[in-house]
């Protein structure tokens, strides 16, 4: 090898210590420099650092826990839907098959005493019942309705022997009853109706009960089963009760005007007492209106 040519080589080998030098110190430098910032840097800034780190962490993971168990929610919810199409259609089913007489329960008797001959007298209060949506509840929760409508007849049972009032007949979940004083029909409508806002068909659902008095003639039928009443005064009453609010006492504007609407009158009722027009709502049953 030529002078020149070991001249250069020693050259080359000067020039990349000199980089490895040069990289050595620029790194050790930047230690350095870092601990002494570290060093001259307040402990509170580091301290703050790390729990905000910790911070972001922490809600990271409440992040996922919140996924998780909302996801788990969500695949309980359908779950528990399906579950309970399966429980109400198997009731339904067993309602369905289940035979079922709305009076069967009640035991009561259509056949006219001597005693139970004073409410078929002219001027005494026909008070009929019916209840909101029947058909529907019927229709859509069948068990739950049947039961409802049990303890609705067995509670009117008693509140009749309570209040001295007559059944006459019970169609569908109708009631029709005769009183010959107005303040007790009108206690007995108040009796029911609070029962029936405490009688479920559903577990948030009750009965809601429609009741009307009314005041006429009486013209009654013999039937094979007991007495019917017919007549005029039956057929306002049906049309009237299908008009009437739930959940208050409604009557007649011919009842009205001679019990609740003159001065001194001593009637009582926890429910508001309704004024119902016979003219307006009957109107089309008959020519004389």
């Amino acid at each position: 090898m030529s002078r020149e040519e070991n001249e250069q080589v020693r050259e080359e080998t000067v020039a990349q210590g000199g980089v490895l030098r040069t990289s050595v110190c620029t790194a050790t430098g930047r230690c350095r420099r870092l601990l002494r910032y570290i060093k001259s840097s307040d402990l509170s800034v580091v301290v703050c650092s790390l729990l905000y780190n910790m911070l972001l962490v922490a809600l990271l993971g409440l992040f996922y826990v919140y996924a998780v168990c909302r996801l788990g929610f969500i695949i309980y919810q359908v779950y528990a839907r399906e579950k309970g199409k399966e429980r109400d259609e198997r009731d339904e089913e067993v309602a369905q098959n289940e035979p079922f007489n709305i009076t069967s329960p009640l035991g009561f008797d259509f056949t006219i005493s001597p005693q139970d001959a004073k409410y078929f007298n002219p001027g005494n209060f026909i008070l009929m019942t019916d209840i909101v949506k029947s058909t529907y509840y019927m229709r859509h929760y069948g068990r739950g309705m049947k039961n409802a409508l049990k303890k609705h007849f067995r509670q009117a049972e008693r509140l009749l022997r309570q209040f001295r009032g007559y059944l006459v007949a019970v169609e569908g979940d109708s009631l029709v009853c005769l009183f010959t004083d107005f303040q007790d029909a009108v206690s007995f409508g108040n009796e029911l109706e609070k029962f029936s806002q405490k009688n479920f068909i559903t577990g948030n659902e009750n009965l809601r009960l429609r009741c009307l008095i009314h005041q006429g003639r009486l013209d009654m039928v013999m039937m094979p089963y007991g007495v019917s009443i017919v007549g005029r005064t039956i057929a306002e009453a049906y049309v009237l009760c299908d008009n009437a609010k739930s959940e208050v006492i409604t009557v007649s504007d011919y009842v009205y005007n001679r019990h609740i609407k003159y001065p001194g009158s001593k009637v009582r009722s926890s429910l508001r007492i309704e004024k119902i027009c016979v003219n307006d709502i009957c109107k089309y049953m008959f020519s004389d209106y």
